[in-house]
């Protein structure tokens, strides 16, 4: 989600509440039902996509024999194998996630080898993945170019912007390049077009999110021991030992629990405790600083933080930005802009930092083992920190006084999980 001078990116509802999750039900995944067709009509899939990740009358799992991953398909993700695992309400959503596709590096699309499949609707808000699934289901106010497209999708708001006003602490972040944004931020009610330029940086966040959260529970080194004969969601708790996110705990776990209870707070909605809405940036700056998470949202579950500092890695080492988060207290004013807002504490940057580009080192050698990144996160500035009582638009340029309006506060407190 975003709320406040935070760019919508990666909005994820839940393992068992987070954008990355699994949970034994249907009921949530087919609450979003809406009829879907195959990308491909000739995909060898394409009489299984439907009935294995969106039907109103499923109970349980499919398993691999029914509906494999993309990468049983072939040792090799191309766009094209992708798409044979493709679903959508409308014909454009299809048309505009292939070319999306086919924007991203040919290593990262590798990514997908864990995916069983792509659903797209005009329900779906925010984008997810599913563990019962296997499957990433992805917000189509990601992939409109038109404003007939724009009509045709749900403008309901994320309902987690809801849960941050709880507290007197707000988190904030955007993606910036020499001091700009790194892209255009499009709300629901845009009466603009876009173009594919336009949406392939926060496209390109949303989906290494998504697939870091598939590779999380089915690392692409284990895919062979994976039981094809039993449901999917069976076969990946048979794994849970070597899923990513509980060995990076084994090894490099996050250590506040003040932080932990936020989370709470921010991404489940649950009510705040007398101590907790008494806090200030100043009272839990200190111990998000000392920890190894990329953002507050790395403390909702495991598989979250797996999925940030994968997120956060890649858009810096593909595109070179700089992710920017930071602690403020809510603005005292109606309708603030970014300006309203005055950072408390903040970082540029931010897996840049030793331990969570130790981290994040660990993780991309798990999703993506066949691709050395040690030199580019090696080349990673350490973290800049941001002006303490700079508004959130001045801490842009730390020095800029436009006065922007606020781009939507995420899934703050996100989300993309």
């Amino acid at each position: 989600m975003k709320l406040a001078g935070i760019l919508p990116l990666v909005a994820c509802v839940a393992l068992l509440s987070s954008c990355g999750g699994g949970g034994y039900s249907f009921d949530f995944v087919n609450s979003l039902y809406e009829p879907v067709t195959p990308a491909v009509a000739s995909s060898p899939h394409a009489s299984a996509l439907a009935g294995c990740t969106f039907n109103a009358s499923r109970n349980t799992s499919c398993s691999l024999n029914e509906l494999p991953f993309i990468g049983l398909d072939s040792s090799r993700v191309t766009v094209d194998s992708v798409m044979n695992h493709v679903v959508a309400s409308q014909p454009w959503m299809s048309e505009r996630f292939r070319q999306l596709l086919e924007t991203l590096p040919p290593d990262v699309l590798q990514m997908m080898k864990p995916v069983t499949a792509i659903v797209i609707t005009g329900k779906v808000r925010p984008s997810y993945y599913r563990a019962l699934t296997g499957a990433i289901y992805l917000d189509p106010q990601n992939l409109w170019t038109t404003q007939e497209e724009l009509n045709s999708i749900n403008r309901t708001p994320d309902y987690r912007n809801a849960y941050a006003s709880k507290l007197k602490i707000s988190t904030l972040w955007r993606y910036a390049k020499d001091n700009a944004y790194a892209y255009k931020y499009y709300p629901l009610d845009s009466t603009e077009t876009r173009t594919i330029d336009d949406i392939k940086l926060p496209f390109f966040a949303l989906i290494v999110h998504e697939m870091a959260h598939a590779g999380d529970y089915a690392p692409p080194g284990k895919l062979s021991e994976i039981r094809r004969d039993i449901p999917l969601y069976e076969a990946i708790l048979k794994l849970d030992k070597g899923w990513i996110n509980t060995r990076l705990y084994s090894t490099n776990p996050l250590h506040s629990s003040l932080w932990d209870g936020l989370a709470r707070v921010w991404f489940e909605g649950r009510d705040p405790s007398s101590e907790q809405l008494a806090l200030t940036t100043g009272d839990v700056s200190g111990e998000f600083s000392d920890d190894s998470a990329s953002d507050s949202y790395s403390y909702h579950t495991g598989t979250e933080d797996v999925a940030m500092l994968t997120e956060e890695a890649l858009m810096a080492i593909y595109h070179g930005v700089q992710r920017y988060y930071a602690l403020t207290p809510p603005p005292q004013v109606e309708n603030p802009t970014s300006a309203d807002y005055q950072v408390g504490w903040g970082q540029r940057g931010r897996i840049g930092e030793p331990r969570v580009r130790e981290a994040a080192a660990f993780v991309l050698g798990e999703l993506l083992p066949g691709v050395d990144f040690s030199g580019n996160l090696q080349k990673l500035a350490p973290p800049t920190q941001m002006t303490s009582g700079v508004s959130w638009a001045d801490s842009l340029t730390q020095g800029n006084r436009t006065r922007k309006p606020l781009i939507s506060p995420r899934d703050r407190n996100r989300p993309a999980t």
